[in-house]
């Protein structure tokens, strides 16, 4: 009726399977996952950006200059830990330029506002598409 000689547990070649099916989801996912990581901190810092953007258009309405308002006056609510924001304004026009921190591991983009051209994600100050 049963049997003694039945073995039990799994052979060294299962468990390599294993293994290996195991190693190539994760050299999958771990790239996607990375990415993800990413688009969600420049998500982040242009949410950031938006909102100093609101600040600024409020100083220009009531001082008629966006000159009043310095780099020292953003806010970074979402995004301080990852991006850092710089803020060139004259008058009439201005730019919020966020730059990757260290922290920010495997980001070489800069997100940057500039008030007359708009929004834009650059690798470099002349390669940059709309962001």
């Amino acid at each position: 009726m049963f049997n003694s000689n039945r073995q039990q547990g799994f052979s060294l070649i299962e468990l390599l399977a294993v293994a290996l099916i195991i190693g190539v989801l994760v050299s999958i996912a771990f790239p996607s996952y990375q990415n993800h990581v990413r688009r969600t901190r420049l998500d982040s810092a242009r949410a950031d950006i938006i909102e100093n953007i609101r600040k600024l258009e409020e100083v220009y309405h009531s001082k008629k200059s966006f000159a009043e308002f310095k780099s020292s006056d953003l806010t970074q609510n979402k995004s301080k830990e990852f991006f850092t924001f710089t803020l060139n304004a004259s008058d009439n026009e201005y730019k919020i330029t966020a730059t990757p921190t260290a922290k920010n591991t495997g980001e070489n983009r800069t997100a940057i506002y500039d008030s007359i051209k708009g929004m834009f994600l650059c690798v470099k100050e002349t390669d940059c598409v709309p962001f």
